[in-house]
């Protein structure tokens, strides 16, 4: 137990870290939420679905998880799943699970530019340097 007049952490020590962080942060990624449908027609069916709303964009950093990819069933047809980190700044708004991480830039690794993520978790914590998202990456139907 520490003294009373003591801490064990710093009060600023994320915040001291947060820049080294965003620093490592070398793609670019864009953030939405899925488009919903904005109501029900009795005669015509649902209404048009309204679009995706941009929730971030900017740095981010990505990386492949230690965890082995995952097969899932979509619609009859074997998908494969592979999980992701993906960090953006710690000040970001809170990003939803469901949301859609679309990778616009990456130097590092060019064939992860055009890929769509989905998050599954949002990581939160009382010290953090970043906002974590877990993500899976959905091998069919992405760009080349």
């Amino acid at each position: 137990m520490p003294l009373a007049s003591t801490r064990v952490i710093h009060a600023n020590w994320a915040a001291h870290h947060r820049p080294v962080a965003q620093g490592a942060m070398t793609a670019e990624c864009t953030i939405s939420s899925l488009g919903t449908l904005s109501g029900w027609d009795p005669v015509t069916g649902p209404t048009p679905a309204l679009p995706p709303v941009v929730l971030y964009t900017g740095p981010c950093r990505v990386q492949s998880r230690v965890a082995r990819a995952g097969e899932a069933d979509a619609a009859g047809q074997p998908v494969t799943r592979r999980p992701y980190l993906v960090a953006i700044p710690a000040v970001s708004a809170d990003i939803p699970v469901t949301a859609r991480v679309h990778m616009d830039a990456c130097t590092g690794d060019t064939h992860l530019v055009g890929k769509t993520l989905t998050v599954g978790d949002v990581v939160y914590a009382a010290e953090r340097f970043e906002r974590d998202l877990t993500c899976t990456l959905d091998l069919t139907n992405q760009e080349a």
